[in-house]
């Protein structure tokens, strides 16, 4: 493989096991195949740019929200601070930054992929 973005496709196979395990957090990695697209591109310098510019969308999207989700859990925590914490608690908690990791993904993956489709029809 010319381009190492390419190894990432390997993550996908994980989003296969998710589907056995009817699991929606692994499921998401199956948009991981997409990178596989790239195995025999040879990285320029737009190409660059367009991970960089892909990779910073996705950054600031992920800091927004993981600034939510610790907001809001931290005033549900001194809310209930005399309470103790039960499991629904918890399991909102993973909730919140499994789907943080998706959004985050998600993001960068389309970013590139609307990168590209720009970049394509610019040089047609």
């Amino acid at each position: 493989m010319k381009n190492k973005l390419s190894y990432l496709g390997f993550l996908g196979f994980i989003g296969i096991l998710g589907l056995y395990w009817r699991s929606f957090s692994h499921s998401i990695f199956l948009v991981f195949f997409f990178f596989f697209s790239y195995a025999k591109m040879i990285p320029d310098e737009l190409f660059k740019e367009n991970i960089k510019k892909s990779a910073l969308n996705a950054f600031i999207v992920n800091m927004i929200i993981n600034t939510i989700i610790m907001t809001v859990c931290t005033v549900l925590s001194n809310r209930y601070q005399y309470i103790e914490p039960n499991s629904s608690m918890v399991l909102f908690g993973f909730a919140a930054f499994v789907i943080n990791f998706v959004i985050s993904i998600l993001i960068f993956v389309f970013n590139l992929m609307i990168y590209a489709h720009k970049d394509k029809s610019v040089l047609e």
